[in-house]
């Protein structure tokens, strides 16, 4: 961290996605996955905060929770950002599949860069 900022990434498309033998969630100080049914890996609604740090997830794990830290302790202001169980269920399901979806959706991006490569000003980028 040469600047002093941290940087938050926004990986709502990149679950299970690696470049150069890399996870993309470890790109930021924290990465924002998104598990919307539009993704490759879907818990119907919802996401996930992923970080390095344990600072940060302790932070994040007292604001999805209201704030609350203990039985006794309210730390400050939260939100009700828990996964419930039928989403949980859902994604727990889908786990199984998220390889078959990267193979399928990387069949269907060289298809677009077999029919897309060779228009004049469009450049397809290979992974």
């Amino acid at each position: 961290m040469r600047t002093g900022l941290h940087v938050i990434y926004d990986a709502a498309h990149a679950f299970g996605v690696t470049y150069k033998g890399r996870h993309l969630v470890s790109c930021g100080d924290l990465s924002v996955l998104s598990f919307h049914a539009t993704k490759l890996f879907s818990t119907i609604e919802g996401g996930a905060v992923i970080s390095g740090a344990e600072i940060q997830r302790n932070r994040v794990n007292l604001l999805k929770n209201f704030g609350i830290a203990d039985e006794e302790t309210v730390v400050g202001p939260g939100i009700n950002g828990k996964m419930n169980e039928f989403q949980a269920a859902f994604g727990l399901m889908q786990l199984g599949l998220v390889e078959q979806e990267i193979q399928d959706r990387a069949a269907i991006a060289a298809l677009y860069r077999s029919g897309l490569g060779n228009i004049t000003g469009i450049t397809a980028f290979e992974d």
